[in-house]
């Protein structure tokens, strides 16, 4: 169980849907942090990509979006400190590795190309100058994404009801 010093714990998750038509994409972040207020607490944002042109792209976007929504939540309720929980390589790799040397080479990845999603990258790294932020990669294998991203969705979807948070809580998705 999280402790008062313990830092927010953020986990996301993104879902794209080819077969539609057209075609789009879902991400979604939960977050759970001890509020010293009101004690335990959880949330879950979600958001929608209508234009899924470009797969891989898409999937790394999808993230990307997860994560800056976490680190604006967790930027407003003044939490300091936030572990944030990632399947996606890229994702938990972009500040920490990557981000230096995009920036040296006027905003163009390695093979010198525009970086994808970069507003949005600059939004994230402006935010972990002011939050500590440990980025951990989740391994894929023991994660399924879809078990998780439904029962994301079904908490976003009830929000009231008590045991989807209990449930999120007590399956303790976050380690």
């Amino acid at each position: 169980m999280l402790g008062a010093s313990d830092p927010m714990i953020v986990k996301t998750v993104s879902r794209f849907f080819w077969k539609e038509a057209p075609p789009f994409g879902e991400w979604t972040a939960a977050l759970i942090w001890n509020d010293t207020d009101s004690g335990l607490s959880f949330d879950a944002i979600s958001g929608r990509i209508e234009d899924t042109a470009d797969n891989k792209a898409h999937h790394i976007r999808g993230d990307v979006l997860a994560v800056l929504a976490a680190l604006q939540a967790a930027k407003e309720r003044q939490i300091s400190s936030v572990r944030l929980l990632s399947v996606n390589d890229s994702v938990v790799r972009t500040i920490r590795e990557y981000y230096d040397g995009w920036e040296r080479r006027k905003w163009l990845n390695a093979n010198r190309k525009p970086i994808d999603s970069l507003d949005e990258w600059k939004q994230i790294k402006a935010i972990c100058d002011d939050i500590n932020v440990d980025w951990e990669k989740r391994p894929k294998e023991a994660v399924d994404l879809v078990e998780e991203y439904q029962e994301f969705r079904d908490i976003i979807d009830d929000r009231e009801n008590d045991f989807w948070m209990q449930r999120a809580i007590d399956r303790d998705p976050w380690g």
